[in-house]
């Protein structure tokens, strides 16, 4: 059965804890060596900002972001972040000012904040910032190599550009750890959402979308590489006609409940050799579509599973 396959997994939520806490503590170290990589980076030359001009107050309007800017030593110059973001722990004591629909102007010009740091869909939403004359800078956030460019952008912004840096070869050098260099390269459907009951309209991942970058890191090649938008929507007979040999459906609920639902909707589909081979996956937790420094995170569980499906289809 595709959900004992699924529990017995090194990636359940047992198995992933002690990986998230290495995360964490990865934060911490971190964040101790931030300070000597500013020192560092001034002593080599480096562009610097004068320091009456430096922000010390700043709001951030995605978890991505936020997640970025405490990993670079700037969690005490957060005056205000999104209402989702949730890491680090530490967030939770910043006021909350809204969304990617709904910010709140109120709140936020209450702050006063010397810079606002958003992503590039937030300005397609919302054209008020601009009328309100804020200093608002909008970063890339789809594909990986947006994330670092983010990082960079994000550093250089608040003049930390060498922890900036080092925070972009750690991520790397995580994610080199679960590249994989064989040739057997597996056919994933990536699933973001769908109806509920029997699979049909279901929204996924295409080419362009960071974890897509991650899946072809670790083995994995996009079902519908061919299309021509980062995210679509797909009908049943789309998702027959391709076939894939692996699934994989993001979930912000990590209930057992829902993740038995989901694969026994999945079990309605017979036809795909992904039911049949028991390589229909739930990947249960909002964290894994945060494109921010702990996509290594998400890495391991690509990796993990896809390793699972090869010797599914061994056997």
């Amino acid at each position: 059965m595709a959900a004992s396959a699924a529990r017995s997994s090194p990636n359940s939520p047992g198995g992933g804890g002690c990986f998230l806490k290495k995360v964490k503590t990865m934060f911490k170290r971190f964040l101790i060596i931030v300070t000597g990589c500013v020192l560092a980076a001034c002593s080599n030359g480096a562009k610097t900002i004068p320091p009456e001009k430096i922000p010390q107050r700043i709001v951030t309007l995605a978890p991505s972001i936020t997640e970025i800017a405490f990993a670079l030593g700037l969690g005490k110059r957060i005056v205000g972040v999104s209402d989702y973001a949730e890491f680090p722990p530490e967030v939770r004591q910043k006021q909350r000012v809204g969304g990617l629909v709904n910010p709140n102007l109120e709140v936020i010009g209450a702050l006063k904040p010397d810079i606002i740091l958003a992503t590039r869909s937030f300005r397609r939403e919302n054209g008020a910032f601009e009328q309100l004359n804020w200093p608002v800078h909008y970063l890339p956030e789809r594909s990986l190599s947006d994330l670092f460019a983010a990082i960079d952008s994000v550093g250089r912004l608040c003049a930390v550009p060498g922890s900036a840096d080092s925070l972009s070869g750690l991520i790397r050098n995580s994610l080199e750890h679960y590249r994989f260099r064989g040739r057997d390269s597996l056919n994933v459907l990536l699933v973001l959402g769908r109806a509920q009951g029997a699979p049909a309209q279901i929204g996924i991942s295409g080419p362009g979308a960071f974890i897509n970058d991650l899946l072809e890191q670790c083995g994995g090649r996009n079902a519908f590489d061919d299309i021509p938008v980062t995210y679509s929507r797909i009908s049943r007979e789309d998702l027959l006609k391709r076939d894939p040999q692996v699934i994989i459906e993001f979930t912000a609920d990590s209930s057992r409940q829902t993740k038995e639902r989901l694969l026994g909707e999945w079990r309605l589909e017979p036809r795909l050799q992904a039911v049949r081979h028991h390589t229909a996956f739930i990947v249960e937790g909002g964290q894994y579509l945060i494109p921010g420094p702990r996509v290594a995170v998400l890495a391991r569980r690509f990796s993990n599973l896809l390793r699972e499906a090869r010797a599914a289809y061994r056997n």
